[in-house]
């Protein structure tokens, strides 16, 4: 039998995963209690082992360390693939200067090459709802404004086989109003408004 001493780590798992051996571990636990598990490690069934009462918590915060997570006949996105994806699918190749402010709020504001389409991508780390308004420099308008939010209403949120959908991006709302564009960033969100002129 081999004795092995060590906080668990992904790493240990992948190496336990790899070569199969008789192990006792301590793993630290949440609640600062050290605990100990013997048992055998098998590749085929490495997590059906560690005992989930105890460790279960710890493989819940780790199973999405990735953008994308999968199993043998589903997927689901890890909230920041979701957000990247989010930024990607509205990307736009010029900067545009801004001025204005929001402790709460990280902002940055692009356009298109012909000038047709702007992006506002917006995050409110906040633990309240930011009401924004946005007012375009002179000669400028705006033809219409879609807005579409990541808002789990958690940074614990995630999303798992059974529920790949949690956190995801959603249609908001947003409305023109005497040339200003107004709406409500949840708090800990993170959102695109697109305008079209």
């Amino acid at each position: 039998m081999v004795t092995v001493t060590r906080k668990f780590s992904v790493i240990s798992l992948i190496t336990m995963a790899l070569v199969p051996f008789s192990a006792s571990m301590v793993f630290g636990v949440e609640d600062g209690e050290t605990r100990k598990v013997s048992y055998v490690v098998d590749p085929a069934n490495v997590l059906n082992r560690i005992d989930e009462k105890v460790y279960g918590h710890f493989f819940e915060h780790i199973w999405d360390n990735a953008f994308i997570n999968f199993d043998q006949s589903s997927w689901f996105p890890a909230p920041n693939y979701v957000v990247m994806q989010l930024w990607r699918n509205h990307y736009a190749p010029s900067r545009i200067a801004m001025e204005g402010s929001g402790e709460m709020l990280n902002t940055v504001a692009t356009k298109s090459q012909d000038g047709k389409i702007m992006y506002l991508k917006c995050i409110n780390t906040g633990k309240s709802p930011a009401e924004v308004s946005l007012s375009l420099a002179k000669g400028a308008s705006i033809g219409s404004a879609a807005l579409e939010l990541v808002a789990p209403g958690s940074l614990a949120a995630r999303n798992t086989l059974d529920q790949p959908g949690t956190v995801a991006a959603e249609p908001a709302s947003v409305n023109i109003d005497n040339g200003r564009a107004l709406f409500t960033l949840p708090a800990l969100s993170a959102g695109v408004v697109t305008f079209k002129q």
